[in-house]
């Protein structure tokens, strides 16, 4: 991330400074105009342009992030998360929940008789949830929202939370919830304060991603009065693994040398090729030496 607010000074060299860190090396400013631009170049991008050497940008780049003017590894024009986040500051968020629980019975006659009165699409809110009673199952919306660091600490929070909602609802009305049929039917884990999302909302434009059967998986988005990455999954613990997986790549993605899933088939692609040619030129062998023999046979006597 590029620190805010550099200033540019006037003067035969220029420079730039930063709560009173200058950039006076001409080279710097314009390996950070690339960096930090609209369409930010590669480090491999810029060692092509400059006509150096990756390692000579890198050293730059270090330059850069020790005088406080890049941070983590978002040069790139956007972070991810918790590789950029030193603070403790939450980077995952897990809300809208929606869950599905089987009811096995009632604890008194009057329960069965307040369960059925309350049946229908309007719902009621209970502890701040909204719940549903259809026939045979409890239907419940959540409006929480699960705030930490890891995915880990995500899906412990929101253990805590639902066990305790759920046995209070049980207590409260009266019923005997099947425990083993609690389905998660749909959730949104959003990667908060995301470059990507920030970047596309400046541009208002906004990414949707659909997966191969046409549902919605990725999307960018203002919530929570900031710039989220959210990825929709069926169940909380699909869109954190999404959310893990796609963070992965972006880090790979992120550093020149690191070979990416397409490197590696292209590798295996050609390692294919040359083996089949291989075993090809195998079969021709036998071939090819009778054509030797036979053309050496051919030659004049002067050959030997």
């Amino acid at each position: 991330m590029v620190k805010k607010h550099i200033e540019h000074r006037g003067g035969s060299k220029g420079g730039s400074k930063s709560g009173g860190i200058l950039v006076s090396a001409p080279i710097q400013k314009q390996v950070l105009a690339m960096l930090t631009s609209d369409e930010p170049l590669t480090i491999k991008q810029i060692a092509n342009r400059r006509q150096t050497s990756v390692r000579a940008v890198n050293l730059i780049v270090e330059k850069l992030k020790n005088k406080g003017l890049l941070t983590g590894s978002s040069y790139r024009g956007f972070q991810t998360g918790a590789h950029c986040n030193s603070r403790g500051v939450p980077n995952l968020s897990l809300h809208a929940q929606r869950f599905t629980i089987g009811v096995k019975a009632f604890t008194t006659a009057y329960a069965e008789q307040q369960y059925m009165g309350k049946m229908g699409n309007k719902g009621f809110y209970y502890r701040g949830q909204c719940v549903k009673f259809r026939s045979g199952i409890v239907e419940i919306y959540s409006t929480r929202h699960f705030k930490a660091r890891t995915g880990n600490d995500v899906l412990a929070k929101q253990c805590l939370y639902w066990n305790t909602f759920i046995d209070g609802l049980q207590s409260k009305y009266g019923l005997v919830l099947d425990l083993s049929e609690i389905k998660e039917v749909y959730a949104e884990v959003a990667m908060l304060n995301n470059g990507i999302a920030l970047r596309q909302n400046k541009l208002n434009d906004r990414i949707f991603y659909y997966d191969d059967e046409g549902k919605l998986w990725l999307k960018t988005d203002k919530s929570f009065r900031g710039n989220d990455l959210e990825f929709v999954g069926t169940e909380s613990t699909t869109a954190l693994g999404d959310a893990e997986r796609f963070e992965r790549h972006l880090r790979d993605w992120r550093d020149p040398e690191c070979a990416s899933p397409l490197m590696f088939q292209r590798v295996i692609t050609d390692v294919v090729k040359v083996l089949s040619n291989q075993q090809q030129q195998s079969l021709n062998i036998p071939e090819n030496i009778e054509d030797i023999k036979r053309k050496h046979k051919e030659l004049p006597s002067y050959f030997g």
